[in-house]
């Protein structure tokens, strides 16, 4: 029609864009000119970041600026785009210096707009892509952009490979440290412990003379400290022992688990009775495990030792034996406080934070967990609690506190 303009003839219709990257002048700058006619922008940072609140706002139109960003991360962005189902389809324009356009359009941009950005020619391009516009390069110009933007990602691997190489090695090197000093620690306290122990024997058999009642309860309490510390003692040498074996065993033999549950409730037997603690033990008729006897027998004492300690006085404790298939799972029961949620993942950790109290007072985990889980990863298993149990076994009392369990093969052609 005569008189008519171009702009005349464009039905606008108001897409969301969503911005990757730019200064903040050139987002200030698109934003001002997509407004105009009533586009949404949306601003994300490149990288991640960028990717995920693409697939979160499904835009009509992404704009990927190069300015100020560094052209590998660029493109490395629209790769990503380009790999999710979210964004794979959704039109990808890049904006950028004129002498970056055979490489964007190569690298599965479909369009680019050169800077500096001009108001109605940057709109029109914007309306074109929306669209459906779709911009090609020759053939041999993709080919050799593609093989320069792999060999470029093949060497950013191999640097990240290298650097991964050195962390580990720096690690093993701490790891090496680590031991080394907790060996160093428990034989440095483990050294005047030996006398203090013989002694404390002599004093409480009444062969170095008799004590009145008040010297006998002080040396109650020192007897108690002194063995809590040797446990101690023992449990750091243990988790420098295993460090060191990680995934193997020292002695496989085949045996009924009934037999080291009985082993080790006795081993707890007279700490449960002075806290006036009940042992129980359920297992079944016929299960054999091939496994290293000690070791596991030294896991199950330690999580019996930790269900005594914070189950209350007069309070229950059950060790339950679970055959699966190709595996047998350890579960002890116990009458304490609930570990927090937050914290039950933890609690098998070395140096792990408080997750209750004993009826004493005394602050737990311990120790002994850390080198149960330990010992339960060597023999090819794995370790976990509940708190409180989701499930109660069949006996007649109720454990509201928590179950810890270990879980390992069954078998020699178990993993």
């Amino acid at each position: 029609m005569p008189g008519s303009t171009e702009n005349d003839k464009v039905e606008i219709h108001p897409a969301r864009i969503l911005l990757v990257g730019g200064t903040d002048e050139s987002r200030a700058l698109v934003r001002r000119i997509l407004e105009q006619e009533g586009h949404e922008l949306i601003e994300a940072p490149p990288g991640r970041e960028g990717v995920g609140l693409a697939r979160e706002q499904h835009p009509e139109l992404i704009l990927l600026d190069l300015m100020e960003m560094p052209a590998e991360g660029g493109y490395e962005t629209a790769t990503r785009l380009r790999s999710f189902e979210e964004t794979q389809h959704v039109p990808l324009v890049t904006v950028g210096p004129p002498e970056d356009r055979d490489r964007a359009l190569s690298l599965g941009c479909d369009g680019f707009i050169a800077t500096p950005l001009k108001g109605q020619r940057f709109l029109k391009e914007i309306r074109s892509f929306l669209k459906g516009k779709r911009q090609r390069v020759r053939s041999t110009v993709q080919r050799e952009h593609l093989e320069a933007y792999s060999k470029s990602l093949v060497e950013k691997l191999e640097a990240k490979i290298d650097e991964l190489t050195q962390i580990n090695e720096k690690l093993r090197q701490v790891g090496e440290l680590k031991n080394q000093i907790l060996e160093n620690v428990s034989h440095e306290l483990s050294t005047p412990l030996t006398p203090l122990l013989g002694y404390l024997d002599l004093l409480e058999s009444g062969r170095l003379g008799p004590l009145v009642p008040r010297q006998r309860r002080a040396l109650t309490a020192i007897a108690h400290g002194i063995r809590r510390l040797g446990r101690t003692v023992d449990n750091l040498l243990d988790l420098a022992s295993l460090e060191d074996v990680t995934g193997s065993v020292s002695s496989v033999e085949t045996f009924d688990p009934a037999s080291i549950a009985e082993e080790s409730l006795e081993a707890l037997r007279e700490k449960a009775r002075v806290r006036k603690v009940t042992l129980g033990l359920r297992y079944p008729d016929t299960v054999h495990v091939v496994a290293d006897r000690e070791r596991l027998r030294q896991a199950l004492v330690h999580l019996l030792d930790n269900a005594v300690t914070f189950t209350t006085r007069g309070g229950q404790v059950l060790l339950e034996i679970v055959p699966l298939e190709g595996r047998v799972r350890f579960c002890v029961y116990d009458q304490g406080e609930v570990i927090p949620a937050e914290l039950e993942s933890q609690v098998f950790d070395l140096f792990s934070p408080p997750g209750r109290r004993s009826p004493e007072g005394v602050s737990g985990p311990t120790l002994g967990l850390a080198v149960a889980r330990r010992i339960s990863e060597n023999l090819g298993g794995s370790a976990w609690v509940e708190s409180p149990p989701r499930m109660q076994p069949d006996f007649p009392a109720l454990f509201h506190g928590a179950r810890f369990a270990i879980e390992i093969p069954a078998n020699e052609e178990s993993p």
